[in-house]
């Protein structure tokens, strides 16, 4: 998954159990929260139920060459859980990859791609990728987002993830 010889950068890290109010929650309705304290970080996601997917879109200050995982448990913890990894390869080209960390916290790619319909642009050192992730893929190394369209819609997901320089 990581090239060797390539530094593994520390970038944003939240956790965040989103609670939405299920009249505000309509189907265009597009959610934000910050990722880090300097504002560098932003998430943004969209529920769209008639696909059961989460529509996500990141924008974050990143240094050339760095990665970026942004991840799903139950707790915030980067293990174990569930990842949509963002990376570039030897030729410089942006990639995702969906990625699982298991107890021991090593992260693995998954043998299943799951973050779907992926899409980037970078300004500067300003980097904006989305991507489309079902809330149940049936992919054992992957999280279930739960969305409860009773009173309240909640993302038991975690934006979280990110670990120091290794």
């Amino acid at each position: 998954m990581h090239p060797p010889g390539r530094p593994l950068w520390a970038l944003c890290a939240a956790w965040a159990l989103l609670a939405l109010p299920a009249a505000a929650a309509d189907q265009g309705q597009v959610f934000s929260v910050p990722l880090d304290a300097t504002g560098s970080c932003t998430l943004y996601w969209r529920l769209d139920y008639e696909r059961q997917a989460l529509l996500v879109e990141v924008h974050a200050t990143l240094p050339p060459r760095a990665w970026f995982a942004l991840g799903f448990s139950d707790y915030g913890e980067p293990a174990p859980a569930d990842h949509c990894v963002l990376w570039e390869d030897w030729r410089g080209r942006a990639q995702l990859h969906d990625a699982w960390a298991g107890e021991d916290g090593r992260l693995r790619a998954d043998a299943v791609q799951d973050c779907k319909e992926f899409r980037h642009t970078r300004v500067g050192n300003v980097t904006k990728f989305a991507f489309r992730r079902l809330f149940d893929t049936c992919d054992p190394h992957d999280y279930v987002i739960e969305v409860n369209g009773a009173d309240n819609d909640a993302i038991s997901a975690n934006p979280a993830d990110v670990w120091t320089k290794l």
